[in-house]
């Protein structure tokens, strides 16, 4: 089952609005070592912050979705952005894991589908129990995120590709270096 374009476009209207893009600064030096731009020192501006950087200062990428950027395509960002960036997904990733695997522990983990017992309706509405009880404990922004991610994903490939991404996601002990599931210290 893949959606056709009309459901998509439908579907997307229930996504958040992407925020505006920070206003660019026009700086005549660095923000970050106060060169000044020239001929041969060229002006970048973060697409996080807006301040203006030369090359050595904003040579880090993100994916910036939120500011209506392109999802596939990384943007340029400062490194001070680049690092709260990172930790912004770090604890938005641990924070789903964390919920995955409490649902787990507490017997109240959602299977997405039963091979070989559920219809295609039974598997849509567990898919969509799981995922209402699921943004309903991570973070905003993760939220959004999922909806969207889940929504591209149906359009593309159908329930399969869904199944795929929740597979992965109910694996416990994805997080390199973190053992999840141990209570024991």
């Amino acid at each position: 089952m893949v959606l056709d374009s009309h459901e998509f476009e439908k579907a997307k209207t229930f996504a958040p609005k992407p925020l505006p893009p920070p206003a660019w600064e026009n700086a005549s030096s660095c923000y970050k070592c106060s060169k000044p731009f020239s001929h041969t020192l060229h002006r970048h501006h973060c697409r996080l912050c807006g301040h203006s950087y030369c090359h050595p200062h904003s040579s880090s990428t993100h994916l910036l979705p939120h500011f209506g950027y392109d999802p596939d395509v990384p943007e340029r960002v400062c490194a001070s952005c680049k690092a709260i960036l990172e930790q912004h997904n770090l604890a938005e990733r641990i924070a789903w894991r964390m919920a995955r695997i409490r649902d787990y522990l507490s017997n109240n983990l959602t299977p997405y589908f039963e091979t070989g017992v559920d219809t295609v309706e039974d598997v849509a509405y567990r898919i969509t129990r799981a995922a209402i009880r699921m943004a309903r404990s991570i973070p905003l922004g993760a939220q959004a995120h999922v909806a969207v991610e889940t929504i591209e994903v149906l359009r593309k490939h159908g329930l399969k590709g869904v199944y795929d991404i929740l597979d992965f996601l109910v694996k416990p002990n994805t997080i390199s270096g973190y053992n999840l599931c141990n209570n024991s210290s």
